[in-house]
């Protein structure tokens, strides 16, 4: 079957969805740093993310707090290694209302692992989630949007029902991709069956510009990252929002085995990312991808 994609949904709505994500990882799980790859079978006794300080036990409960003032509802897409130590975060997410997805468990870049490898990471995440929240996981984002066609069918197989991890830009330097679906549309249906969920982009002089959060929601002013969001849905689609609970912690460490260019994008606009955050929740009634993938009878 081809891998090409129709888009779907309900692009006609004269106020499309804000869909609102966060990427529940501690500030010193990112694949930068190259610890995620000191992980063969487990953790084990050498565990080199247990070598700092948590931080997602001060920063989640605040975005809760945040998303319950203006009653917003959000996907928390949670790694494993992180749920497995805070299980009452995780609880917490699903009491408050908002559906918990998976992030993988040890956040490696998908493409970089055997299928096999990426099985068993996949399935020990999302055992661990719907153990604590006792319900299915139908969501899931790979690290550093490192999705790949195998992986689709693999999520499939494994009872994932829709994935939100290709970032159909013009050009990065990590980023995954899916034959075919690389087009304006949010969603689209994978030959696998999932659906896939696309990071928001802005087309602009024939190229599609990185919209949706992380470090270009902290580079770009918010009135102009607003007047984007703005732009794409008036186009008719919805957009989609991500961020990390680390990027709106003001205190977040810093590591400095980093490479130069790489720690300027990982913490520009870290000062400012909280207030621009509550800016946000404050301006758009967001909601859960589950719940929009419901209402448009995609699930």
């Amino acid at each position: 079957m081809s891998s090409s994609a129709a888009p779907l949904g309900n692009t006609g709505k004269k106020s499309p969805c804000f869909l609102m994500t966060i990427d529940m990882e501690d500030w010193f799980q990112l694949v930068g740093a190259g610890l995620d790859y000191q992980f063969k079978n487990g953790e084990g006794a050498n565990d080199p993310w247990d070598s700092f300080s948590p931080r997602l036990h001060r920063t989640v409960p605040w975005i809760l707090d945040e998303l319950d003032r203006h009653q917003r509802k959000a996907t928390f897409f949670v790694l494993g290694w992180a749920a497995h130590r805070h299980p009452e975060l995780v609880r917490e997410i699903d009491r408050r209302g908002h559906e918990v997805a998976s992030h993988s468990y040890h956040h490696k870049i998908v493409y970089r692992q055997s299928h096999e490898e990426f099985r068993t990471d996949l399935v020990r995440s999302k055992n661990v989630l719907e153990e604590l929240i006792g319900k299915p996981v139908i969501g899931f984002r790979a690290s550093t949007a490192s999705i790949t066609d195998w992986a689709m069918e693999i999520l499939a197989e494994e009872g994932f029902l829709y994935d939100s991890s290709l970032f159909p830009s013009t050009y990065h330097d990590v980023y995954g991709k899916l034959d075919g679906m690389e087009t304006d549309e949010l969603v689209s249906r994978h030959s696998s069956g999932i659906l896939e969920v696309k990071f928001s982009c802005l087309p602009l002089l024939g190229k599609r510009l990185p919209w949706s959060g992380g470090g270009y929601f902290r580079l770009l002013p918010l009135w102009l990252f607003r007047a984007g969001i703005r732009r794409i849905r008036e186009s008719g689609q919805p957009f989609m929002f991500f961020t990390h609970p680390w990027e709106l912690d003001p205190e977040t460490p810093r590591l400095n085995t980093l490479k130069k260019q790489y720690a300027w994008r990982r913490y520009v606009g870290i000062s400012s990312a909280r207030r621009n955050f509550m800016n946000l929740t404050a301006a758009y009634d967001t909601t859960r991808i589950d719940s929009y993938l419901r209402a448009e009878g995609l699930l």
